[in-house]
């Protein structure tokens, strides 16, 4: 059972009505108990950006014990201050940051990525509970975080998936002579369905999303008109198999996500990071961009051979990438990227661009400090392309806000139509995925092969 202050839910109450409209989030136990977590509270904590930790001063003047302002320690960074009201401590963070056990800065906590609830009645904003699980994680609260987790209950799981990586790959790992008995190529739709078959085996997700690129340019090119202009169009013979893809799409009951203006990444990163407080989100893909989205609750899965998958999490690309998966733009904007035209930084490469992240945590912060970058020679490079640096990380920068409405009940995916599933695979003359699927009894013990055993294992 947990234990609150006296008057815990009237100060609660009035705190909300206080800071209204402003940025802010309970955090900390107080958070997790209007969130039906059993913890012991002391003390009320509002986490909030700058602009309203200083408007505190007032908003909470006939309160005040400690004024609000810039605070730093050895573990901490913040707009700190204290105030009591009505016999509550209650203390107000602003921009906090996190010294880690890996002495690394963490990102700065302002509530924007904030939850509301209903508590005693009233709707009050809160962290989520992931995101307390992070904090108290890196502040080395073990204790709390084990007692945390303890009351989680399963999650249940969102697979999304990043549809033209996935025909791409398909495309390319069956061979092009692969062809329906129309003579039109079938490699793609065939190779595409295998893996979604696959996946639903491995993964059996709760929820489901197939998202898609734009038919539009994108904000990306409208800024920087070189970005991806390398690339080759689509060959025609994948091309005349999307539509039929998408039927195969629908006849699974995967709902297709598409936003004009935006790259599929953009749709996968908004999904995730809208869902992630409530599922747990899987991303399959091998394209490494994505890695940007590693974190609490979200997994990238990446596709391998034989059918093998690796799963990418946060601490799994720190360990491949030598920095957290948060500063991935960063580091574009750094060294670039060839594969889609992003220039970077000329002049820097791997090892700088990782240094520089470890000493100074982003391109921002590496400006603001450019009188502490040595040598010389790489502070004149980092001057002569400030405006390309920061660009270059907008571009490489996945959006999280995408203007979207969705509800997480349209992505629900229990299973598929039998009939328009086996009806869409018998236009191609799919058997081997039809007996995969159990939709039709085996024919002897000698199953016919559609595809070699050395493509098969890519799926």
């Amino acid at each position: 059972m947990s234990n609150t202050p006296k008057n815990f839910s009237k100060v609660i109450k009035k705190l909300a009505d206080i800071f209204g409209e402003y940025q802010y989030a309970f955090r900390g136990t107080s958070s997790l108990v209007m969130q039906d977590l059993d913890m012991n509270v002391d003390d009320i904590d509002i986490l909030c950006d700058e602009k309203t930790a200083l408007a505190a001063n007032k908003l909470l003047k006939d309160f005040l014990v400690e004024e609000v302002k810039y605070s730093e320690s050895p573990k901490f960074k913040s707009f700190l201050g204290n105030f009591n009201v009505d016999g509550v401590k209650v203390e107000i963070m602003g921009n906090w940051q996190i010294l880690d056990s890996k002495e690394v800065w963490s990102r700065v906590y302002d509530a924007s990525d904030r939850v509301e609830v209903e508590y005693d009645n009233e709707k009050v904003f809160v962290t989520s509970v992931n995101l307390e699980l992070e904090m108290f994680a890196k502040m080395g609260r073990w204790t709390a975080f084990q007692k945390i987790k303890k009351q989680i209950k399963p999650m249940k799981k969102m697979l999304i998936i990043d549809t033209y990586n996935f025909l791409h790959r398909a495309y390319h790992a069956i061979p092009s002579t692969f062809k329906g008995p129309d003579g039109q190529p079938t490699n793609a739709i065939y190779g595409f369905t295998s893996m979604i078959i696959n996946v639903l085996d491995q993964v059996r997700p709760d929820y489901m999303v197939a998202a898609l690129d734009g038919r539009e340019p994108t904000f990306r090119v409208a800024d920087f008109t070189a970005y991806k202009a390398h690339r080759k169009p689509m060959e025609e013979e994948l091309e005349v198999q999307i539509p039929k893809v998408f039927e195969i799409l629908d006849a699974f009951g995967i709902k297709k996500i598409l936003v004009e203006g935006y790259e599929a990444d953009d749709v996968i990163g908004t999904v995730a990071k809208k869902f992630s407080n409530e599922v747990e989100v899987v991303i399959i893909s091998n394209d490494k961009d994505l890695w940007q989205l590693a974190g609490d609750h979200i997994t990238i899965m990446v596709p391998g051979q034989k059918g093998l998958f690796e799963f990418m999490g946060d601490k799994e690309v720190d360990v491949r990438l030598g920095f957290e998966a948060e500063k991935i733009a960063d580091y574009k904007g750094l060294r670039g990227d060839p594969s889609d035209n992003i220039p970077g930084v000329y002049g820097v490469g791997e090892v700088t661009a990782t240094s520089l992240l470890k000493q100074f945590g982003s391109i921002e912060e590496i400006y603001k400090n450019i009188e502490k970058v040595k040598p010389d020679k790489l502070k004149e490079k980092l001057l002569n392309s400030y405006e390309q640096a920061l660009m270059s990380k907008k571009l490489a920068q996945i959006v999280l806000d995408v203007p979207y409405k969705l509800d997480l009940d349209e992505c629900k995916y229990s299973t598929f139509n039998i009939g328009r599933v086996k009806e869409e695979l018998q236009k191609y003359n799919f058997k081997s995925l039809i007996r995969r699927l159990g939709l039709e009894p085996d024919e002897g013990k000698k199953k016919e092969k559609e595809v070699p055993d050395s493509q098969l294992s890519l799926l």
